[in-house]
């Protein structure tokens, strides 16, 4: 999937976002997520912000995993697909409420330059979840 299908399909998961009251993020859509999900848009990602994202849940109680969330930002390496959704998800508040249309928020141009910006956006998603 290229940049123009990925983004179609983020359009897609935005007008969903639009449709729900509450968003709930089941396993079913982080695996849609993950699998429009190329390499090209994870070597987006690690060259822009020097992150992997991972392609499935791991445990984050083990110690050698850098997505544990007791680890500061700064040191973190992957993003869990958990925390890309919540990332989209707070991209697209964002957008709302900078009055943006959805089909305004195109890939990869609305990711951030740098990986705290990341962090900031995915959290801001995560809690208005």
């Amino acid at each position: 999937m290229g940049s123009e299908a990925f983004t179609a399909y983020l359009a897609q998961l935005f007008e969903y976002f639009e449709r729900q009251n509450q968003v709930v993020f089941s396993d079913s859509h982080q695996k849609a997520l993950i699998a429009a999900v190329n390499d090209d848009v994870i070597h987006i990602i690690q060259q822009q912000l020097g992150l992997t994202l991972l392609r499935q849940e791991v445990s984050l109680d083990n110690c050698y995993v850098t997505a544990n969330h007791a680890l500061r930002d700064e040191y973190k390496q992957f993003i869990l697909p958990s925390e890309f959704f919540y990332f989209l998800y707070g991209t697209f508040l964002g957008g709302v409420s900078q009055n943006l249309l959805r089909t305004e928020l195109r890939w990869p141009e609305f990711l951030p330059k740098d990986d705290k910006l990341f962090w900031e956006c995915m959290r801001f998603g995560q809690k208005r979840r």
